[in-house]
């Protein structure tokens, strides 16, 4: 990220602050995407949450990611709310989105990505523990 992008990214979480009344929204560090939005574990204290949050920035609009997060929990609760991050704020401004959601797993510090796994036996286990997970709730 270059340094114009950090500055209106910091300009862009004070606004954000504001918008959500948090009592603070801290961002922590980057984390990498693969949809070209800008995404940050922040720190953030607002009415109904306190904790670590993955603040996610676009310049198109997160509304549908947003409903489509809302509709995976619907349909696998048991499963999902462990699982998948949940939507705490969404909103819209002039030239994007933001969309703050809880951090899947409650942990980013001990998580691998999928497709970073080498090892085959260790991505069969995987596998099959997520499929048994979804199949068995």
């Amino acid at each position: 990220m270059d340094t114009k992008t950090i500055a209106e990214d910091d300009q862009l979480i004070e606004q954000l602050k504001t918008a959500w009344c948090c009592e603070w929204l801290r961002p922590k560090r980057q984390l990498a995407g693969k949809s070209g939005s800008r995404l940050h574990l922040v720190d953030v204290k607002l009415d109904g949450y306190d904790g670590h949050a993955i603040l996610k920035i676009s310049t198109g609009d997160l509304a549908s990611e947003s409903e489509k997060q809302k509709r995976a929990l619907e349909l696998s609760p048991k499963f999902g709310s462990p699982h998948f991050p949940q939507v705490i704020r969404y909103d819209q401004f002039d030239n994007g989105s933001a969309l703050l959601m809880t951090v899947a797993g409650h942990g980013l510090l001990f998580t691998t990505a999928f497709s970073q796994i080498n090892n085959s036996s260790f991505r069969l286990l995987a596998g099959q523990n997520i499929t048994d997970q979804i199949l068995n709730g």
